[in-house]
């Protein structure tokens, strides 16, 4: 891409442009983390339950 060609004003709409993909991006990705962070966490509970299941299941 040459933006040398473009106009002041062209220039100036392309910015916005990719910022605005960008934007939409960074939502995709904080989206994305935020259901990591749910299936991390259900993760992390169902194995201290099971460890807990396990610890009962000695006992007995």
């Amino acid at each position: 891409e040459d933006f040398n060609e473009l106009t002041s004003d062209e220039l100036k709409i392309f910015e916005i442009f990719l910022r605005m993909e960008a934007y939409r991006h960074f939502e995709d990705i904080d989206r994305i983390f935020r259901r990591i962070g749910i299936i991390e966490c259900i993760l992390r509970k169902r194995k201290s339950e099971q460890r807990k299941q396990d610890d009962e299941n000695k006992e007995k």
